[in-house]
C-alpha cells in the first residue's frame, strides 16, 4: 500500500479559500481509491469535521512513499524530513501561488531572497517574514511586507531544486518557466485547476451589476484601481450615478481602506461591499450579476474566473492576471470578444470604456456569458483534473490496485 503525506498548511486562514478546497477535493478523491494510506498535514475544518491531522513530530517519524505538497510554506518542513530519511519519498508540489512566476516577474525580489533563509518550522515562517516589518495599516509598509513574504517563498523554492521530483504548474506559463527554473533536475507536469461542481448555471433575475470576488488586499488584488476605474465610468456617464454598478464579495485585511477610498471618490451608492459570501450563496450572486470584473496584478488560474465562466457570465480580466493556458496555439483563459474581455493592466480609461460596454449591453453579456459556460465546461474538467493526478502518482508510488 503506498503512503502518502498530503500537506497543506498554507491557505486556510481565509475560511477555507479555492486552492485549499482543490486540496481537500483531491484528498477525498484519493481517500476513496483503494490502495492509498494517507496521512495529512492540513487542517480540513472548514470542509469536513473530525479529519484528523497529524502533527510535526509524528509526520518526521513516519515513512512515505510519496509526499504531496500544495503550500510552498510547507517546503522548510520536507527539508527537515529529507534531512532525516534521505530521498526515500518522492516529493511533488503542486504551486498554486505562482512560485515561479514571481522569480522572473521581479530581479530585485529574487536577489533579495538570496539572503534570506528558512527559519526551520512553520511558527518560524511567520516570524521571519514579520521581522521584515512590523504589522501596520500603512500601505507602504504592507507592501514592504508582502515584498518580503514573496522573496521568502523564492527563497524555499530555491531549496527545493535539491530535493523535489515533480513540480506541478496549474497553467501552461508556469509549466514551461518551471523546466527552465529546474534546468532538467525535476520533473515538470502542466494539470489546470477545475471549477467546483457547485457552480452552475442557473436562472436568477439579473441585477445588472457587475460582481467582483476576492481576498481584499492590495498587493495581489488591487482593488484600488476598480474604484478608480469606476469613477471614471462615472465621469463618463453620468447618467449612472445612481446605480449599482459592482458587488464585492469577499473579506481580507484592506477593507477598511477600500471603503475610505469609496467614500472619498464619491461612489458609496455604487459599490455594495457584501463581506464573506458562503459558496452555496456565491453561485447565486454570480448568477444575478451581468458579468465579473478582476483587477489583480496576477492569478496562477483564478479560480473566480473559472466559477464565473461556470455560472454563465464573462469575464472582464486584464492582460497581465489572464493566465496563458496553452502555447499550442498560445491561448489565454479569457478571450476577448469571445467568452469574456480584456483590458490593459494598470489603463483606466481602457477599462472604462469596457466595462460600460459589458454593462450598458445585457444581450452581449448573455452572448459572451453562454460561450464562456460551453468554454470552461468543455477545457477544465474535474474528472479529467483528477485522472491526471492518479496517473502521476501511479507513476511516482507504488500502484494502488485497480
Amino acid at each position: 500500500m503506498t503512503r502518502l503525506l498530503l500537506m497543506e498548511s498554507g491557505s486556510f486562514s481565509t475560511r477555507g479559500g479555492g486552492s485549499a478546497k482543490d486540496t481537500y477535493q483531491l484528498y477525498r478523491h484519493l481517500r476513496e481509491k483503494a490502495g492509498y494510506s494517507i496521512d495529512v498535514f492540513a487542517d480540513f475544518e472548514p470542509f469536513e469535521k473530525g479529519i484528523e491531522h497529524i502533527g510535526l513530530e509524528k509526520l518526521l517519524g513516519s515513512d512515505y512513499d510519496i509526499i504531496l505538497m500544495n503550500s510552498i510554506r510547507d517546503a522548510i518542513v520536507v527539508e527537515r524530513y529529507v534531512r532525516l530519511h534521505g530521498r526515500s519519498a518522492k516529493i511533488l508540489y503542486i504551486d498554486r501561488v505562482a512560485a515561479v512566476t514571481h522569480y522572473y516577474s521581479s530581479p530585485s525580489r529574487r536577489l533579495f531572497s538570496r539572503v534570506m533563509r528558512p527559519a526551520g518550522d512553520l511558527a518560524g515562517v511567520e516570524r521571519h517574514v514579520n521581522s521584515i516589518t512590523r504589522a501596520t495599516n500603512a500601505q507602504m509598509f504592507k507592501s514592504i511586507r508582502d515584498f518580503g513574504a514573496k522573496s521568502y517563498a523564492l527563497s524555499l523554492l530555491a531549496d527545493m531544486r535539491s530535493w523535489l521530483d515533480c513540480y506541478v504548474g496549474i497553467n501552461a506559463e508556469m509549466a514551461s518557466q518551471a523546466k527552465r527554473y529546474f534546468s532538467g533536475r525535476t520533473r515538470i507536469v502542466y494539470i489546470p485547476i477545475a471549477p467546483h461542481d457547485q457552480f452552475v448555471v442557473r436562472h436568477e433575475r439579473k441585477s445588472g451589476a457587475a460582481i467582483a470576488v476576492g481576498r481584499l488586499e492590495e498587493s495581489q488584488k488591487k482593488f484600488s484601481f476598480l474604484l478608480k476605474g469606476l469613477r471614471r465610468v462615472l465621469a463618463l456617464h453620468p447618467e449612472l450615478a445612481g446605480r449599482e454598478l459592482v458587488r464585492v464579495c469577499g473579506t481580507g485585511p484592506d477593507s477598511a481602506t477600500y471603503s475610505a477610498i469609496t467614500a472619498r471618490l464619491g461612489i458609496k451608492r455604487n459599490v455594495h461591499f457584501m463581506g464573506y459570501v458562503p459558496e452555496d450563496k456565491l453561485v447565486r450572486q454570480y448568477n444575478a450579476s451581468s458579468f465579473m470584473v478582476s483587477t489583480s496584478e496576477w492569478e496562477g488560474l483564478s479560480h473566480t474566473f473559472m466559477e464565473a465562466m461556470a455560472c454563465g457570465i464573462p469575464v472582464l480580466a486584464n492582460s497581465k492576471n489572464n493566465s496563458i493556458i496553452s502555447y499550442r496555439p498560445v491561448r489565454r483563459i479569457v478571450m476577448e470578444g469571445r467568452n469574456g474581455m480584456v483590458y490593459r493592466y494598470g489603463d483606466v480609461d481602457d477599462f472604462a470604456e469596457k466595462f460600460y460596454r459589458l454593462y450598458s449591453n445585457p444581450k452581449l453579456c448573455a452572448a459572451l456569458g453562454r460561450r464562456a459556460n460551453i468554454y470552461v465546461r468543455r477545457t477544465f474538467s474535474r474528472e479529467r483534473m483528477l485522472a491526471k493526478y492518479d496517473s502521476l502518482l501511479r507513476s511516482l508510488g507504488r500502484s494502488p490496485p485497480k
